[in-house]
């Protein structure tokens, strides 16, 4: 099995492994990152991000729904403001 020289090894590729990552890198150490999942971590792939489109999807749709007790509807057509 071959063998390398490392200065660092980062295990976990999430917010604070990515962020150790450039710091090792300007200071020109050698580095590697262990992560046996998907890189940015729990946040971007199935916490806070997916979240907040699930939430902002469903909001959009409760306003949709909400606005037929104003009796206004909601359509992807647009009258026209007379602009070009």
């Amino acid at each position: 099995m071959a063998t390398r020289s490392l200065d660092v090894v980062i295990l976990g590729g999430g917010n604070a492994g990515m962020g150790v990552t450039v710091a090792t890198r300007e200071a020109r150490l050698k580095v590697t990152m262990i992560e046996p999942d998907l890189l940015g971590g729990t946040c971007p792939n199935r916490g806070c991000m997916p979240k907040k489109v699930l939430v902002a999807a469903a909001h959009a749709l409760d306003e949709i729904e909400r606005a037929k007790a104003h009796h206004t509807s909601q359509s992807a057509n647009r009258a026209s403001t007379g602009r070009r």
